[in-house]
């Protein structure tokens, strides 16, 4: 019985751990949000290039996300009739074969993978995916990246038993089960046509002696296991909770809009910018990824860029560095702005513009904000 004296509310627990930070919301039966907890998650950034994340720290983040939620939702475990869990998409997160983390998480903002995906560009490797794959691979993707460790970590690359996504690391840690699931295999390694795994994009990449580390491939809507005591212990959920398999967070949050029915599209501002339209067939072409949709038989088209929220983020730092949330005041302040601008037509904009080379030494960015009589520039050099 819950606090309220209601037996067996099925209330339901979302998870979303993001580049910045991990949420965990408790939803009522009648769909309101009756609790949330929130936490943001360090990023490791020491090495040029590299974006990672400690994966068991992120974990334990995630969990106390967990039990702020049921806090604040003044219910506990047994209250809760499921759990689903998404994450940011794409990078790559390793387990060795004791299914212990082979290293930090690699995050879809890291750029190590950058001068080899030039070569294979330059070498035409892309664009002869694109059949296969409906996309050409990303300096982030997870076969991009698998490539970079087999040949600058070769002895990395051996030891992995588990290939999958930050994701795919909570829910086994909620659970203790290895899976992936659809939406997520499809950024790196299924085939267009038939939505499973491709033996021929790993081929194609030089990545076949990894296939057996590639973990079972669920439906979002399975159930991919249940709550562990030892998650249970973590968490303040009830051991057995089952837990579903969850949707790469761009399909997620499309879904989450509304966008189920082929036609609909969607336009998502995250640490990404994703414009994506659902599809009963794939589509390729040369602007889009056409990656699996919530379900089989369903594909999104989406174009993607990953200059969105998170450099108007960097931008507030840059103003306001002793504010403790700046970005909220930023974005108070422009819409202020834009009210007061309205009668007058003028529309600011603003233009993230990176110059500058990556170096051990220092990197410049440089970003503009503008608008009709109003100019500003704002430089850092960490």
């Amino acid at each position: 019985m819950n606090r309220e004296g209601k037996m067996g509310a099925p209330y339901l627990i979302g998870i979303d751990c993001g580049s910045t930070t991990a949420k965990s919301v408790v939803f009522a039966p009648d769909g309101r949000i009756a609790g949330t907890g929130q936490v943001r998650i360090p990023q490791l950034t020491k090495t040029p290039r590299h974006v990672e994340r400690d994966m068991n720290e992120a974990w334990r983040l995630v969990a106390k996300t967990i039990r702020d939620a049921l806090d604040d939702a003044d219910c506990n475990g047994a209250d809760i009739a499921g759990i689903g869990v998404t994450a940011h998409g794409d990078g790559l997160f390793l387990l060795d074969r004791s299914a212990q983390p082979l290293g930090h998480g690699i995050m879809s903002l890291d750029s190590r993978a950058f001068a080899l995906h030039g070569e294979w560009k330059r070498s035409g490797q892309l664009d002869a995916l694109m059949p296969i794959a409906g996309q050409r691979p990303y300096p982030y993707s997870a076969n991009t990246l698998l490539a970079w460790i087999k040949h600058f970590e070769p002895e990395r690359y051996r030891a992995a038993g588990t290939v999958f996504f930050a994701k795919d690391w909570l829910r086994f840690c909620l659970t203790g089960q290895i899976a992936t699931e659809l939406t997520e295999a499809s950024t790196a390694f299924t085939d267009l046509h038939t939505q499973e795994y491709s033996q021929e994009i790993l081929e194609a990449l030089g990545l076949e002696d990894i296939a057996s580390a590639l973990p079972p491939m669920l439906s979002s809507c399975d159930q991919a296991g249940k709550v562990t005591a030892e998650a249970a212990r973590l968490t303040g959920l009830l051991e057995g909770t089952p837990v579903s398999a969850g949707l790469h967070d761009v399909i997620a949050a499309a879904v989450g809009l509304g966008q189920i029915s082929p036609g609909d599209m969607t336009v998502t501002a995250g640490t990404f910018s994703i414009n994506e339209v659902i599809r009963d067939r794939p589509l390729v072409g040369s602007e889009w990824a056409c990656r699996a949709g919530y379900r089989k038989g369903l594909w999104n088209c989406m174009a993607i860029s990953p200059a969105s929220a998170s450099n108007l983020e960097w931008m507030a730092r840059c103003v306001a560095p002793d504010t403790p949330d700046s970005a909220a005041m930023l974005i108070d302040s422009c819409i202020g702005r834009f009210e007061s601008q309205r009668a007058s037509r003028q529309i600011p904009l603003y233009h993230p513009i990176f110059s500058g080379r990556p170096s051990k030494r220092r990197q410049r960015l440089h970003f503009w904000v503008c608008n009709p009589g109003m100019t500003a520039w704002i430089s850092s050099r960490p």
